[in-house]
């Protein structure tokens, strides 16, 4: 009788994923024919460094909703349908799928997507928050919370306090500043939230920015040095335990780090030129590639692949999830960035040089006269933006590139958009 019941809820599971991948689109007549594969979202492989839960929940991998501009009675109606389904699998089947199955593959196959896509939070407000958001992101599928640090929340924290309020997402540093920490605290820090999270937390280290001045030791005009030598001592630190290191910016003697990770934590560099994603790919498990195309992504992956690693290709993606209204909130988000010093001389590598200086010139006069010189095909190329369907299909986009993750990166212009704006896109994204 429970093998029935498993069948009869995988029935119910894949009429539920026909619905919205395939009935929807009909309905919005924006496809003519039906591919068979449609009905399932395929990844190229699973990644081993985030376990999945013992038992995977058929509930949280359901839509709860469907979007789009389809009929609005039916829409409804199949709103409704889904979310009795979800509640009578949640309350009276309390419907498991064994660990094993997921993980060999045998059932199931458009979960499979979730295991890719994560979503970074940053904070305008009550870090609070964040928590809801990285509950409501673990029952929407996401694979990871990256906690953004700049000079508001401290992203340790953030991942500790969001792993003791969860059960499976993972929770990751999005990325921690070094040049605010020394790499011995570093390690500190990933060790207790690797035991604090039960190996769900991932370490993502940048060579950030320098908001403050050393008066001897520290430098803060050699950021790729500072990341290297970094990078070798919190490796060294949380795989064997001890350091002994001698570099040109830091010295180590004897450290050693009393507080072990039952597991091993995966480290991420963010980059965004060569030198930082090969530094990256030869030195931790992947590379967090900054805002970028999809060339930039296959860039990174070449780079990436010629290093001889298992090193993946992240990508950090600022997304837009406004329907209609989103291109103009894009448009705004490119033209901020463009006056950052790092993403500014990015986008100028790219091919955007010329863009990149009349958005600074233009600055004075505002921002709605400086994103007027941003053009539609800057915007496509760097941002995630608009409907459901669009944010899916840009997601796959980036993944034939060569991302081995894609992570979304809520575009918010100050405290009136939080913490919706972080909301809207988890509710476009069925992973």
């Amino acid at each position: 009788m429970a093998h029935c019941d498993f069948l009869w809820l995988e029935l119910i599971t894949i009429l539920t994923i026909f619905l919205h991948r395939v009935m929807l689109p009909i309905m919005q007549q924006r496809i003519t024919s039906v591919h068979p594969l449609l009905l399932v979202h395929l990844s190229s492989g699973r990644r081993a460094d985030i376990a999945p839960p013992f038992h995977w929940h058929l509930a949280t991998a359901l839509p709860r909703r469907i979007h789009g501009r389809g009929d609005g009675s039916t829409a409804k109606a199949i709103n409704q349908a889904m979310a009795k389904v979800v509640d009578l699998i949640e309350v009276g089947l309390q419907a498991k799928i064994s660990h094993n199955a997921y993980k060999n593959g045998t059932g199931f196959p458009f979960m499979r997507l979730g295991e890719r896509v994560g979503i970074a939070m940053s904070c305008y407000g009550n870090p609070a928050e964040l928590i809801a958001m990285a509950k409501k992101a673990e029952l929407a599928g996401f694979n990871r919370a990256w906690f953004v640090e700049v000079q508001d929340v401290d992203a340790f924290v953030m991942s500790c306090a969001a792993a003791l309020s969860t059960k499976t997402i993972g929770v990751a540093t999005g990325v921690t500043n070094s040049h605010l920490r020394l790499p011995t605290t570093i390690a500190m820090a990933a060790a207790t939230a690797s035991l604090l999270s039960d190996g769900r937390f991932s370490l993502g280290i940048g060579a950030g920015v320098a908001p403050m001045g050393y008066a001897e030791t520290i430098r803060s005009d050699r950021p790729i040095t500072r990341l290297r030598e970094t990078l070798i001592i919190v490796n060294e630190l949380l795989g064997s335990g001890r350091c002994t290191f001698n570099g040109n910016l830091f010295n180590v003697n004897g450290f050693e780090l009393y507080l072990r990770p039952k597991s091993k934590i995966p480290v991420y560099a963010a980059g965004m030129g060569p030198r930082a994603i090969e530094l990256a790919a030869g030195l931790t498990d992947g590379v967090l590639v900054m805002l970028p195309t999809a060339e930039h992504i296959r860039e990174a992956r070449r780079i990436a692949d010629k290093a001889g690693t298992s090193a993946k290709v992240i990508g950090y993606f600022l997304t837009v999830a406004e329907g209609d209204g989103s291109f103009q909130r894009a448009r705004r988000a490119i033209s901020e960035y463009c006056t950052y010093p790092a993403f500014g001389d990015n986008f100028k590598r790219l091919g955007y040089g010329e863009t990149v200086e009349a958005v600074k010139s233009a600055t004075a006069a505002g921002i709605d006269a400086a994103m007027q010189y941003v053009p539609k095909k800057m915007v496509d190329d760097f941002m995630i933006y608009g409907t459901s369907w669009d944010i899916e299909n840009k997601i796959k986009e980036f993944f034939d590139a060569g991302a081995d993750e894609v992570v979304l990166y809520p575009y918010m212009t100050g405290q009136g958009d939080y913490p919706s704006g972080i909301e809207h896109v988890i509710d476009a994204v069925n992973v």
